[in-house]
């Protein structure tokens, strides 16, 4: 492929950095155990020794339920919760309270954080231990970019960290502001941004224009994040640093797409390459990729590039559905996305999230959103997680509490 020469030179640059960053899950693998014995009886007397030997026997254990199967028991509103994010600012969080016991993926505050966040939290979604409880995400990006610097220490912008620190320096830095966020009950880091240089709506969040700087520096937070107790989501997918506009406002065009395998891309292949647990892709206008809708909603970008050809196994998510980049509303664009390839849909506000859920829930219904795909998202996001899929009943084991039974008015004498 035309990235591998390019990317070989770079991981050589960066002596290979990628090595060693993954998200710390191993593979379990369940095999059926076998016991043989043998038993040998011999007399003490001097006449030869006759013995009896007993066949071998061997004890099979069944293996238990893949993921998938487990997810594949649950409700298909419990299936479809999991592969929804929700933006909300902390004066909105009360709007996500009565979602149900089913829940959604995950929520993301925005705008600078007060102190009373955390209470704030508790008030609103109580213990979020459950199987249903939504993940907790932040942008902590650095500099202008951080959520919490109302309540823990800040870190320099991407573009500071990349000028004036050394990599440990970041690494370690963004370790200890993991511990600092996972000790208000963070779970996400939106971060690190990968994009390679400053353009419109990017500025200082970009390290470098030097995809070999992007890779050194971007890996190093992820690995201080994992270090520290949080998961990094890696941005914004397949670059943003050299697009012509903020896809806040307007949908950006980048330079054509052979171009950024050389260039863009670079840093997203190494940490496809490094096993980076999640990437978001953005609102983008690839020349030469995409057609009718930008990169968060394309087939081609999702499926074909990151997943195909970069050989991504990670879980995918948009940016927010509520951006100017994003031609059509939240529900339409949550389940065009999950056609294009993606495992999570970032709602961009809370007035969303029943008209999406409902509305993914009928397009699998339906047949538009293949049922098979639905369980291989919820399995990456339960994996993204830390959670077992199979602690949680299945759909039909779940009791239903009896109707009282039904009495007239009492009798009047």
């Amino acid at each position: 492929m035309p990235l591998v020469p390019r990317l070989l030179s770079l991981i050589g640059t960066v002596t290979l950095l990628a090595v060693g960053c993954s998200t710390g899950v191993d593979d379990i693998e369940r095999v059926s155990g076998t016991t043989t014995s043998a038993v040998q009886t011999s007399t003490s007397l001097p006449a030869p020794t006759t013995s009896t030997t007993v066949a071998p026997t061997t004890t099979t254990t069944e293996p238990g339920p893949t993921a998938a199967e487990c997810v594949a028991d649950w409700s298909l509103r419990q299936q479809v919760g999991q592969l929804v994010w929700v933006v909300a600012g902390q004066n909105q969080l009360g709007q996500l309270a009565d979602v149900g016991p089913d829940g959604f993926g995950g929520f993301v505050p925005v705008g600078v954080l007060r102190s009373d966040l955390v209470a704030r939290l508790d008030a609103v979604f109580g213990d979020r231990s459950g199987p249903f409880a939504p993940l907790f995400a932040v942008d902590e990006e650095g500099g202008r970019v951080s959520r919490l610097e109302n309540l823990i220490a800040s870190q320099p912008s991407a573009r500071t960290q990349g000028t004036e620190l050394s990599i440990a320096a970041v690494e370690e830095g963004f370790e200890a502001h993991a511990e600092a966020m996972a000790a208000l009950g963070v779970d996400v880091d939106l971060a690190p941004v990968l994009d390679v240089g400053g353009g419109p709506g990017i500025g200082d969040r970009s390290f470098s224009v030097d995809p070999a700087a992007v890779i050194e520096y971007g890996l190093a937070v992820v690995r201080g994040l994992e270090r520290g107790g949080v998961r990094p989501v890696v941005k914004h997918f397949p670059g943003h640093g050299r697009a012509d506009a903020d896809s806040h406002l307007r949908l950006p065009t980048t330079p054509p797409l052979e171009e950024m395998r050389l260039h863009d891309l670079l840093p997203f292949a190494a940490a496809a390459t490094a096993d980076v647990p999640a990437m978001m892709v953005g609102h983008l206008s690839v020349p030469g990729l995409t057609h009718q809708f930008p990169t968060s909603l394309s087939p081609e970008t999702v499926t074909g590039l990151l997943r195909t050809e970069l050989g991504f196994d990670g879980v995918v998510m948009t940016d927010a559905l509520d951006m100017g980049g994003v031609p059509v509303g939240g529900p339409e664009a949550a389940e065009l996305a999950l056609l294009a390839g993606v495992d999570i849909a970032m709602l961009g506000s809370p007035a969303d999230l029943a008209p999406t859920l409902a509305r993914l829930e009928e397009a699998v219904a339906e047949g538009r959103l293949d049922a098979q795909a639905v369980v291989a998202s919820v399995v990456r996001t339960q994996d993204f997680a830390g959670r077992d899929p199979c602690a949680v009943p299945a759909a039909s084991e779940i009791e239903v509490p009896a109707e009282p039974a039904t009495t007239g008015p009492p009798t009047t004498r």
